[in-house]
């Protein structure tokens, strides 16, 4: 006898539903004010599988998309972006009203951010004209202020004004260049600006020229402002 999907699909679509929210990144949970208390799951023996087909496929695929815009898309944006200072903010209550931000302008925040716009654009036709400018937000963010004009890469974050911060210090982290290289890379792709794709290339020479460790081999993690290993 074929095992019923539907438990195990309701789990799953739980899983991705969490996994989408901690890819976001940020201080708050996409979750309603007064959440409802969540339906029970019902007991799903080990061997329990969705059943591979067509229907059930389609199925798990919408559920995820209601999910994503529901739980990412339409309480990330756009109230998520700073206006004022530029980037992205990623400190809110529980009712998603602005708190003072404490962690600044973190690279890898700012990089998924940029990212996640700019892929909505590019595969969500129906949501471009929502989410390009948002990208190309995203894009100005970390090309004029988190990208360090004096020595090169980006900054592992700044304060919320885009300034050095002692949190932060003024070093460089390859963890947060390769997110911010990644970003740039999604925001030619939707904006198509040759502007977005230079400062990509220029991002991935100065990563390959400091990071690169040329006698062992692959990279090095922490570098100093100036580009030198820690």
């Amino acid at each position: 006898m074929t095992p019923d999907p539907a438990p195990r699909m309701r789990a799953v679509v739980a899983i991705a539903a969490a996994s989408a929210l901690m890819g976001a990144g940020g201080g708050a949970r996409a979750v309603d004010p007064a959440p409802a208390p969540p339906p029970a799951v019902d007991a799903v023996a080990p061997d329990a599988y969705l059943t591979p087909s067509a229907a059930s496929y389609r199925a798990l695929a919408e559920a995820a998309e209601a999910v994503l815009r529901r739980d990412v898309l339409d309480v990330w944006f756009p109230r998520a972006v700073d206006d004022e200072h530029g980037g992205f903010r990623s400190d809110f209550a529980r009712d998603w009203s602005p708190t003072p931000a404490h962690d600044g302008k973190f690279s890898v925040f700012q990089a998924r951010l940029t990212w996640l716009s700019s892929q909505i654009a590019v595969r969500r036709p129906e949501l471009k004209d929502r989410f390009l400018p948002i990208a190309r937000h995203g894009l100005a963010y970390l090309s004029e202020t988190l990208w360090d004009r004096q020595n090169g890469g980006f900054f592992w974050g700044l304060d919320e004004r885009g300034k050095i911060s002692a949190e932060y210090t003024d070093g460089k982290h390859l963890y947060g260049n390769s997110f911010c290289l990644y970003a740039l890379g999604a925001a030619f792709q939707a904006t198509g600006d040759p502007a977005a794709l230079a400062f990509a290339k220029r991002a991935f020479h100065w990563i390959d020229e400091h990071g690169h460790d040329a006698k062992n081999g692959g990279y090095f993690e922490w570098l100093s402002r100036d580009g030198k290993p820690v």
